[in-house]
């Protein structure tokens, strides 16, 4: 196993400084490179470049999320579809049919107290956070008020004996 420090007592290695000359590439290496910077090159003209009307650019986004949001719907449907003809397949009598619907029917439940429990957990998290907010505001304006009368009481102390002191030298 060779090492690459030099053994104690010997001289270490110079290494070059010097510009070295790039490498080329083989005629076998070029030809793939040359086809790869001609189809970069054909990619990049075809592609539009952005202009300087931003307000499109946002226009286009909103259709764009406009776009997904009812494909999400259709794919939800057609899920929704593809279940129901998986079940009329799989159903093979009238027993298992209600026996399915039935837990379908407690599933729908458990999705509905579970969404239920979710949005009064959301509206007690909010009202909590307003009531902290208003209570900060109520504290800081108090804090605030304080401050004032202090300003006020000092003010008029420094002039009362502004006053005195005028009143002393005349």
């Amino acid at each position: 196993m060779a090492s690459d420090t030099p053994a104690p007592g010997t001289p270490a290695k110079k290494r070059s400084t010097s510009v070295k000359a790039p490498r080329t590439t083989s005629p076998r290496k070029a030809a793939p490179k040359r086809a790869t910077t001609a189809r970069s090159a054909a990619k990049s003209a075809t592609t539009p470049q952005p202009t300087a009307r931003a307000p499109r650019a946002g226009i286009d986004r909103v259709g764009e999320l406009a776009e997904r949001i009812a494909l999400t719907g259709v794919g939800a449907a057609l899920t929704a579809r593809d279940n129901v003809l998986d079940l009329r397949a799989s159903v093979t009598s009238r027993d298992e049919l209600e026996r399915q619907l039935r837990k379908a029917r407690r599933d729908l439940e458990r999705f509905e107290r579970r969404g239920a429990t979710a949005r009064t957990r959301l509206e007690r998290d909010v009202k909590k956070a307003r009531r902290q907010v208003e209570r900060e505001l109520r504290q800081r304006r108090g804090h605030v008020g304080g401050a004032v009368e202090t300003v006020q009481s000092a003010g008029a102390s420094v002039v009362s004996k502004v006053s005195e002191r005028v009143a002393a030298i005349a």
